[in-house]
């Protein structure tokens, strides 16, 4: 267990009691969960053993907005039903096209939702989903209605680019009955990244170690 990425870290996310428990509750089972090890299949060829967790602390707030290189970035991608932006984790910008929103598209924090409305997380995880789970700071989920046909992906964009910052996030995709919509993402960091978590169906666990 890192001793960066405490229960106590975890509890210093804002969010509601429900989001909070969660949160608590992934963060007392990563204390107890070993780290992965290559000699599990899915970090064979991985350098897992290599990660001095210890170096790694949370990730500090940015400034709200799209950062000029993300903004570069993206502007090829003219044609798209809408666009988020996640920097170190946190949620700085989003956008949903005329198209998104008549066809009743939504992006929200899970921290604006009920626990009665929130996706539940999957029931197994390795220490780095868990980790997930309880330090994302800006869980996310896009609602696509049922029968909504989206002619142009939805882009997520997750940027790293804070030093020695253990960075997670969680987006999680709800498709409606009949529902057709495709997400571009894309995870891009400033300085060397590593990978610490894999995509699990529509609701992927995903950081990033930057020693930028």
């Amino acid at each position: 267990m890192p001793s960066t990425l405490t229960p106590d870290a975890a509890a210093a996310l804002d969010g509601p009691d429900w989001l909070s428990a969660r949160r608590a509750d992934a963060a007392a089972l990563a204390v107890e969960t070993a780290p992965p090890s290559p000699s599990e299949e899915v970090w064979r060829y991985s350098r897992v053993a290599e990660l001095e967790l210890d170096r790694y602390h949370p990730a500090t707030r940015p400034a709200d907005g799209v950062p000029p290189a993300v903004r570069a970035l993206v502007e090829p991608i003219a044609d798209r039903a809408g666009l988020v932006v996640l920097r170190n984790g946190w949620l700085v910008h989003t956008d949903l096209s005329e198209e998104a929103t008549a066809a009743g598209v939504t992006i929200t924090a899970l921290a604006d939702l009920g626990s009665d409305a929130a996706p539940p997380e999957p029931e197994s995880f390795d220490l780095f989903g868990l980790l997930g789970v309880a330090h994302a700071p800006s869980p996310l989920l896009i609602d696509v209605p049922a029968g909504a046909v989206l002619a142009h992906p939805l882009v997520v964009v997750e940027w790293v680019d804070e030093a020695d910052a253990a960075v997670f996030t969680r987006v999680h995709v709800r498709l409606g009955a009949d529902a057709e919509a495709r997400q571009s993402s894309g995870s891009c960091a400033v300085g060397n990244t590593v990978p610490a978590a894999e995509k699990i169906g529509a609701s992927p666990p995903v950081a990033a170690l930057s020693s930028a």
